[in-house]
């Protein structure tokens, strides 16, 4: 079959050819394979030595007969990759110059024509590419056998190795159960001897343990001997470092305390000056509130006297005619008309009074208002520095006891760090002359 799993591989006119690792004929027996590589290619060389990609140019004449038999719908609907296997070769390799139509004899369309050359080339090329995977295919598989054979060595060295090592796990716990027997018997010795923190040996006394820790292992017996000086010269600078911390933990909190003292006179001078606030806009607004009552009290009586005094001018006029001697007629119309007058006059100036009482009391009452606004201002602004202040202060007073804190804490950290240290004394080392 020269198609398979949707990939072309056509027959060779004379062999068969070799065969792909699935039982299907190779590729490299299409006719671009044998255009295009080289008679000393082996399969193991892979893509590497296949020769450059060319065109192959086209020969061929087409069989127009063969053609027209195809039945295209038939193809599609039954997958007859035998007869695509019939006419690939044609198809891709035939020339399409000179061809004119069968019936007119005209000249193919050019268009036409390149896009057939188009589909050939395309074609010529996708083969190309399949010759190219099918050596890629055949390099791996050869990969693919060596591989398993080097497996097959690693695993047959790593039985060897297993049991080695299964053979020296058992001579191990021979020779541990040997030393163990030996160190039952030498226990009693043993357990008064100094032990080497480096090695496994023991000695009878210290002086033998530093001698032999001179002698063999120099680095650790100087690293030991720095160590325990830096021990000691650490223990006394944190025993410094925590006497000055006390003294400036004492000193803070000193400071602490004044500078809370100072806050909470703070605050009860804010509360103070609050009440004496609360106090004077008290007493201003009873203030403004008397004075208003006093003004209304005077127009009113004003406004009263007036009413009076038009009272009594009316009743006047109204007795005169009755003790005066009788006059003509006009005159008790003229006297009406001079008493109206006046009573209009009388009218117009008690309403003149009346405005310019309420534009006096108006100033006044701005006058008042402003005084009051611009005391409470100075007031406000005496407040607000006083309540900035007061932040201030517990910001500092928050800083300062968040400080007081982290010493605290250190302190703590350095008393843990002598208490372990002072818990693991460092081994007094003697040095022998």
């Amino acid at each position: 079959m020269p198609f398979h799993n949707g990939a072309y591989y056509p027959y060779s006119s004379l062999t068969q050819g070799p065969h792909s690792s699935d039982g299907i004929p190779s590729v490299l027996n299409s006719p671009i394979s044998h255009a295009a590589s080289a008679p000393s290619m082996t399969p193991s060389s892979g893509a590497s030595t296949f020769l450059p990609f060319k065109f192959r140019p086209r020969r061929e004449s087409v069989d127009w007969r063969r053609i027209n038999a195809v039945d295209i719908e038939l193809v599609m609907s039954q997958l007859d990759v035998d007869a695509l296997q019939e006419h690939i070769s044609t198809v891709t390799f035939c020339s399409l110059d000179g061809e004119r139509c069968q019936r007119c004899q005209s000249p193919v369309d050019p268009a036409l024509v390149k896009l057939l050359q188009l589909s050939q080339l395309t074609v010529e090329w996708l083969l190309h590419c399949q010759d190219l995977l099918s050596l890629n295919l055949r390099a791996a598989e050869e990969r693919l056998v060596a591989a398993s054979l080097e497996r097959e060595q690693l695993q047959a060295q790593s039985r060897k190795r297993e049991e080695k090592v299964k053979e020296l796990t058992a001579e191990l716990k021979h020779r541990r159960k040997v030393i163990r027997t030996q160190q039952s018997l030498f226990a009693p010795r043993i357990s008064s001897s100094h032990k080497c923190p480096h090695c496994e040996k023991y000695f009878l006394n210290n002086n033998f343990l530093q001698n032999h820790l001179q002698r063999r292992h120099p680095d650790q017996f100087q690293t030991q001997l720095q160590s325990d000086e830096e021990k000691t010269s650490q223990m006394a600078s944190l025993k410094q470092e925590i006497s000055s911390l006390k003294q400036q933990l004492v000193q803070q909190q000193q400071h602490l305390q004044a500078k809370i003292a100072e806050e909470k006179e703070q605050q009860h001078l804010h509360r103070e000056l609050q009440r004496e606030l609360d106090r004077f806009k008290s007493e201003e607004m009873a203030r403004m509130d008397r004075m208003i009552e006093d003004s209304r009290d005077g127009m009113r009586r004003e406004i009263k006297f007036l009413c009076n005094q038009n009272f009594q001018a009316l009743s006047e006029v109204s007795q005169t005619p009755r003790t005066k001697s009788p006059s003509p007629v006009r005159e008790p119309e003229r006297d009406v008309d001079r008493h109206q007058e006046m009573h209009l006059q009388a009218i117009q100036k008690l309403q003149l009074q009346m405005k310019k009482q309420d534009r006096k009391w108006e100033s006044k009452l701005q006058e008042i208002k402003s005084e009051h606004e611009s005391e409470k201002n100075q007031l406000q602004k005496k407040l607000s520095q006083v309540q900035s202040l007061v932040d201030e202060q517990q910001e500092l007073s928050r800083k300062l006891s968040r400080k007081l804190q982290e010493k605290e804490q250190t302190i703590q950290a350095q008393k843990e760090q002598i208490r372990t240290i002072s818990s693991h004394p460092p081994i007094k080392v003697v040095e022998v002359p």
